[in-house]
């Protein structure tokens, strides 16, 4: 028991590898950046490839979702040209997203 007599609240521990959790995928439609920032502040990174956006949109929203990020305390990583990984330094934790990079080419 809590404090007062109040059960404490127990948060289950999700212990699914980061980089299976990872959301991957090509951006055609600038307007899914508030859904991707969500999605990094509940702890799951993103790889997003924005080839197929304008050059102007896909600045907005790298420069966007790199701000969420730093905000987290997470960081933001060019794959290649058109390819980042946004993650916050916890997801790294667990070995999985150093593999993925590792791997990635």
């Amino acid at each position: 028991m809590g404090l007062f007599g109040k059960k404490k609240e127990v948060t289950p521990v999700d212990n699914t590898p980061a980089a299976k959790k990872m959301i991957m995928k090509n951006l055609v439609d600038p307007n899914e950046a508030t859904n991707l920032a969500d999605s990094l502040i509940k702890g799951i990174p993103l790889c997003l490839g924005f080839g197929e956006l304008d050059i102007d949109e896909a600045n907005k929203i790298i420069a966007f979702l790199s701000g969420v990020i730093y905000s987290l305390d997470g960081v933001a990583k060019q794959l290649n040209d058109n390819a980042f990984l946004f993650a916050r330094k916890e997801e790294f934790l667990d070995g999985s997203l150093n593999e993925f990079l590792k791997n990635f080419k």
